[in-house]
């Protein structure tokens, strides 16, 4: 098969040469040292398909860090390339680059005859095909995907095995139909107002078919819907779909047959990887240990090993350094060089795990969950609405409210914090960490995701508590101020047990 590359050099097809943008003169004299350069953002392959006999053209959008390592990437094939290869490449830029979708590459597949390659064949009394059109080749396109244009990406570029299709409309139709006649081809489907109308419907009864079987317990669908598409069949499909099934149906308001189909990719995509993302560690648990077992978990439900992202890698070293855990970081960093290679990245990484382990002046206090719950007499003296003072010395003092309660036979701590303008913060449930043996209540305010800013009160009397706070789980230099500032607490109880 014969390959020619070329290069994009601007964000559309056809855009002036650098020449003629570079005759256009700024209307002001005091601009004279514009520079004017091509903006590269992918690549066009053509190719000869024995599929289709005849030159074929793909568009190649990678992602920013493919040229910085040896990492595999998920691959998205968009129909209708010449439309959507840059809405879906920039969608799938900005989730990933908020670490909601890993980063990925981007194919945008061209079609020659777009009525025939994305319709299966009309049925018998059919009456939405066009007298004299061309339909049915939707078989063809999936064998040239199989066959030709899947191979051709994976010899080129570096692929994981988990491929996503997006269509929309026709090009939906063209994905919904992938899912009954090749349902191991993609992994993840979007479709966009598919025209499942088609054939009146019938493409929807298999989809249903497919999904409530074997292949349903791995399948990953998003729907988008602003004109027409699954409606209440929906419904059905989850309904009776295997589980496992992952799917998600979102409705378009206030855009048209065309303009959804970016909302809908951004929505769908989202949703295709929904489980991708590392939600960081809970509290008490190892950032690193946290990464590796979300990465495990992951890899086992799509079949293949996921290499976790370099961000995610970066999120874990730090955050296992803060846990004071530098042997947790070491061992993260090393996956990282590992899975992508030696970089700027995994060097700075090491630097910031070597200065961790040579520096001795710091202070770390640990976060020990492990106290069993206390008793119902344990607890009684605490329950109850409680307000005063947190002094900060130094710093701004706040006003306090407590409320300890019991739900059943959880105790439920909830607090809020107002500012000298009246401004609160702080508002929401706190985690219990016990009553020591001493009589003093111990909760937290979570920090970071992983430390317990931990406050410790005693009874003096009935109605007056006092105590103090300090971080708990988080390494701090001696010369933070959290160990410079003295916090203390005084509460008087204003009413007795509340009610859940």
């Amino acid at each position: 098969m014969r390959i020619m590359l070329t290069t994009m050099l601007a964000l559309l097809a056809g855009v002036l040469p650098t020449q003629a943008v570079g005759q256009h003169q700024p209307h002001s004299a005091s601009i004279s040292d514009v520079a004017v350069s091509p903006l590269e953002v992918g690549h066009v392959l053509r190719f000869s398909s024995q599929v289709f006999d005849e030159r074929r053209e793909v568009r190649v959008v990678l992602p920013p860090s493919y040229g910085e390592g040896t990492a595999d990437y998920p691959v998205i094939y968009t129909l209708d390339g010449a439309s959507y290869l840059l809405p879906t490449a920039g969608a799938a830029r900005y989730l990933s680059a908020y670490g909601d979708i890993p980063e990925v590459i981007v194919v945008g597949v061209h079609s020659t005859d777009r009525s025939y390659e994305m319709t299966p064949p009309p049925a018998p009394g059919f009456r939405g095909a066009q007298p004299g059109g061309r339909y049915g080749g939707a078989d063809d396109l999936l064998r040239l995907f199989e066959d030709e244009l899947i191979p051709l990406i994976d010899g080129r570029y570096r692929t994981q095995p988990f491929r996503v299709i997006v269509g929309h409309s026709l090009g939906g139709l063209l994905a919904a139909h992938a899912i009954v006649a090749n349902p191991d081809l993609f992994q993840g489907h979007v479709l966009l107002d598919p025209s499942v109308w088609w054939n009146d419907r019938a493409l929807v009864d298999h989809v249903l078919e497919v999904m409530a079987g074997p292949h349903g317990a791995t399948a990953r669908v998003a729907s988008a819907q602003a004109a027409y598409g699954f409606d209440e069949d929906w419904q059905r499909l989850t309904a009776t779909a295997a589980n496992g099934f992952h799917g998600e149906h979102f409705v378009i308001e206030g855009e048209s047959h065309a303009s959804m189909a970016y909302a809908g990719t951004f929505l769908a995509l989202r949703s295709i990887f929904f489980d991708f993302p590392f939600p960081g560690p809970a509290l008490g648990q190892s950032a690193a240990g946290a990464l590796v077992e979300h990465y495990e978990m992951l890899s086992r439900r799509v079949g293949y090993e996921v290499p976790p992202s370099r961000s995610d890698v970066a999120d874990a070293v730090q955050g296992s350094i803060r846990q004071n855990r530098v042997d947790d970081a070491q061992a993260a960093v090393d996956l990282l060089v590992r899975v992508h290679g030696r970089s700027e990245l995994s060097q700075r990484l090491q630097d910031q795990v070597d200065e961790a382990r040579a520096d001795s002046d710091f202070v770390f206090i640990p976060l020990d969950l492990e106290s069993p719950r206390p008793t119902a007499d344990e607890i009684a003296p605490f329950l109850g609405h409680w307000k005063g003072t947190i002094v900060n010395d130094p710093g701004v003092d706040f006003d306090v409210d407590l409320t300890i309660r019991q739900d059943g036979d959880s105790t439920v701590v909830e607090s809020f914090n107002t500012g000298p303008r009246g401004h609160e913060f702080g508002r929401g449930p706190r985690v219990l960490v016990g009553v020591r043996g001493d009589g003093v209540l111990e909760y937290g305010r979570v920090v970071g995701g992983f430390a317990l800013e931990v406050t410790m009160l005693r009874l003096e009397g009935e109605k007056v508590l006092i105590g103090a706070a300090e971080l708990r789980g988080m390494r701090l230099p001696k010369s933070s101020p959290r160990l410079t500032q003295r916090v203390t607490l005084r509460l008087e109880r204003v009413a007795d047990e509340m009610e859940p």
